[in-house]
């Protein structure tokens, strides 16, 4: 803190005489400093230093007086004077006064230049304002990290400054209960050159202390805009590695995926169509600009959804991968195939209104009321949009009912002949099952669904010695060789038909 005893000290000053006939507070701060003259007005400020020539007061009571008045009335901390002669004695009721009045006045003298003055003043009470700056910071950093509102932050600002402060949005919307008053400045909070809202206060700062206060309060002030909005975006991450595990593979039913629902308030016990979108644009755009521009608004468009289906009443549960969208559709057997006819209208309705170039492709698993198979459901909505969108005759949404293995399913379920044969392929794995491990089953899964044995232990997270014993044990219960074509065709359609693919 710069104080009237700083100031009497300072180096260029070679004395500096008392005019009054008590010693002031030289603990006062000075947090200003200028060149004045009558009429006074409203310039000065509080605790401001006021330099003047004094020639035209010094033989003017009068005046000197009224001079002193304004500076009284405005707070300033040190009427200071010089004169070519260097020889200047107040009036008797100009040092009453002053004395009364708690005001400190100087005389200094006349061959300092006032420029000089105010420079080493000014540098003084940046480097001061930098030291005060720096503890704001702390102690704003410390309210962030404790959880206070953006209220708090405010005080912390007001108490530092010494001075009436409001936050606001970018609209100018009051955060809290501040008011912006006439006398306040502002400077805008913003982080990577894009405004998110203003700070006013009344402290009058140089043009430089208010630069650097408003570089150190932009990025923490942030902080308190953003945390909801951080906050909603962790979550909704989570949510988006949670529902996407779950169509890759992941078991709904163990203790940790129930655990997990709960925490996100997904339910994931009830019966869900899976739908999945692939995004494109309808211009001739490159490639690399095409993708750039879905993963830039990907989760806008995500977010767009969501608010249609709470819009409309529908349960949803979505995520993306890459340019594709993966929507878990709640549904009743009777109803499913009509409600989300009608929610894919509104929703390409209401995507095209708010981005001109945008196309959906879409394909819809089955729609069944028993529970939700993640995995396959998933699988069965990708291959109906490849159909969808490899085939220029069909429309831009396709049923899994409507391509040819599910037909062949259906056909061959109805063979009981070959539904009671097929099993007895599996047989042997489902008894190995009961008896030991439940791994089995899951790992010819998801191998016929990859061909490939790393990709397969990548997707299992096992290693891949384990996923090759594995292997060869379903071989030895089944007699079937997994690198032979027509054996491998066989298991799959077991497979299909029995425990889902």
């Amino acid at each position: 803190m710069f104080t009237i005893k700083d100031f009497i000290n300072l180096d260029l000053i070679p004395w500096a005489k008392n005019l009054t006939e008590q010693s002031p507070n030289m603990n006062r701060k000075i947090e200003y400093i200028s060149v004045n003259d009558l009429p006074l007005d409203d310039f000065i400020r509080k605790n401001e230093a006021v330099i003047t020539i004094a020639t035209p007061y010094a033989n003017d009571p009068a005046l000197m007086l009224e001079f002193m008045k304004g500076l009284v009335d405005a707070k300033a901390s040190i009427f200071i004077l010089a004169i070519p002669s260097d020889e200047i004695t107040l009036a008797e009721e100009c040092k009453k006064y002053a004395t009364e009045n708690g005001l400190a006045v100087y005389q200094i003298p006349w061959i300092v230049r006032f420029a000089d003055i105010i420079e080493t003043v000014l540098e003084k009470l940046y480097h001061d304002n930098l030291d005060i700056f720096k503890e704001l910071q702390t102690e704003l950093l410390v309210a962030f990290l404790n959880n206070k509102d953006i209220n708090a932050a405010s005080n912390i600002i007001s108490k530092t400054l010494s001075c009436d402060t409001a936050i606001t949005h970018i609209d100018n919307t009051v955060i809290g209960n501040s008011k912006i008053l006439d006398d306040m400045d502002k400077i805008p909070l913003e982080t990577d050159k894009v405004a998110y809202g203003y700070l006013y206060f009344n402290a009058r700062l140089t043009g430089k202390s208010t630069s650097i206060l408003r570089h150190t309060l932009s990025p923490l002030l942030s902080l308190w805009f953003y945390r909801d909005e951080l906050i909603e975006v962790t979550q909704r991450a989570a949510k988006d590695d949670f529902i996407l595990n779950l169509a890759c593979g992941s078991n709904p039913d163990s203790d940790e995926a129930i655990r997990t629902a709960e925490l996100m308030n997904l339910q994931i016990n009830i019966p869900y169509a899976c739908i999945v979108g692939r995004i494109s644009l309808k211009n001739q755009y490159r490639k690399e600009d095409s993708e750039h521009w879905i993963s830039s608004n990907i989760i806008q468009i995500q977010s767009q959804i969501i608010s249609i289906a709470k819009s409309l009443s529908y349960r949803i549960m979505i995520t993306h991968d890459h340019n594709m969208l993966i929507i878990y559709f709640a549904n009743k057997f009777s109803s499913g195939k009509t409600k989300i006819s009608a929610f894919l209208d509104t929703v390409e309705d209401k995507l095209s209104a708010l981005f001109r170039n945008i196309k959906f492709s879409w394909g819809i698993s089955e729609i069944k009321d028993t529970p939700t198979n993640y995995h396959n459901y998933y699988l069965h909505a990708k291959l109906a949009e490849e159909l969808c969108s490899n085939d220029l005759k069909l429309s831009n949404r396709y049923f899994y009912e409507n391509t040819l293995i599910y037909t062949m399913m259906s056909i061959l379920y109805a063979d009981t002949e070959f539904v009671s044969d097929s099993y007895d392929m599996l047989v042997s794995i489902l008894e190995y099952n009961k008896n030991g491990s439940q791994e089995l089953m899951e790992t010819l899964k998801v191998y016929l669904t990859t061909r490939n044995i790393s990709e397969t232990a990548k997707m299992m997270d096992r290693h891949r010695q384990t996923v090759i014993y594995r292997i060869s044990k379903i071989e030895e219960l089944t007699g079937l060789s997994l690198k032979n074509p027509d054996d491998l065709f066989l298991l799959e359609t077991a497979v299909r038909l029995h425990c889902g693919l």
